[in-house]
């Protein structure tokens, strides 16, 4: 059995091979020629830095600053009306008087002409008036007059007599009224005429409105004669 000599270290001096351990070395199994690849990290979510509002030197003077305070609303404040619309005003009781006259005059010319014709379609003269059934046909009547006026009120505000004397119905804030507030302001309006207090109440009433605008949140404003004016083209003189 040969015997070795001891290496030399770096310094010069020989050490004895025995006198180390041995370092064990690693299997071979554990050296892989392609390491698995490490498992991907969720994204961390990115938080906004706040923001910073940059005030305005003009905002904060020495007498305080330029916002002023807002003011709560009172009650005088809610029970008070609400303001004209711009360019128009609340119609005069005598003007709603007249063209409601001439809606009347109208409905009943169209009233007529419908029982004459159901007197020629079933071959009777005027003389024969009472023998037509009345029950029904007072219902057509009905049901044609209101819608006529729910028809025109809600499609423009104006029916034909409102609209020969300029006025036109809105809602409390000057707005087209809804179908639905054009049935229950033409349901309302007959009913109180018929107690008669339906158009005497508008004469004492502060912004003109009669008892049945009043049950049916509308009023009747007044159109000024612009509106009515064509408008003139465009490049002409």
């Amino acid at each position: 059995m040969a015997l070795t000599s001891p290496r030399p270290d770096r310094s010069g001096r020989r050490r004895d091979s025995r006198s180390l351990p041995e370092r064990d070395a690693p299997p071979a199994a554990d050296l892989l020629l392609f390491p698995p690849e490490p498992e991907p990290r969720a994204p961390q979510p990115r938080v906004p830095a706040p923001l910073r509002v940059r005030r305005s030197p003009h905002s904060d003077r020495r007498t305080g600053s330029s916002e002023s305070p807002r003011r709560a609303p009172s009650s005088s404040d809610a029970a008070s009306p609400p303001a004209e619309p711009a360019g128009l005003r609340a119609a005069r009781p005598a003007v709603r008087v007249a063209a409601g006259c001439c809606d009347l005059a109208l409905l009943a010319g169209l009233d007529a002409a419908v029982v004459w014709l159901t007197l020629r379609l079933t071959e009777l003269d005027v003389q024969s008036f009472d023998v037509l059934p009345w029950p029904p046909l007072v219902v057509f009547l009905g049901l044609l007059n209101a819608g006529y006026v729910v028809g025109l009120t809600a499609a423009g505000g104006q029916t034909i007599g409102k609209m020969a004397w300029g006025l036109r119905v809105a809602d409390a804030a000057g707005r087209p009224v809804s179908v639905a507030k054009a049935v229950l302001r033409t349901v309302w309006a007959p009913v109180l005429l018929a107690a008669g207090i339906g158009v005497v109440w508008m004469f004492f009433e502060r912004r003109g409105r009669a008892l049945h605008d009043v049950l049916s949140g509308t009023r009747v404003l007044a159109v000024p004669p612009a509106a009515h004016e064509p408008q003139p083209e465009r490049g002409t003189r």
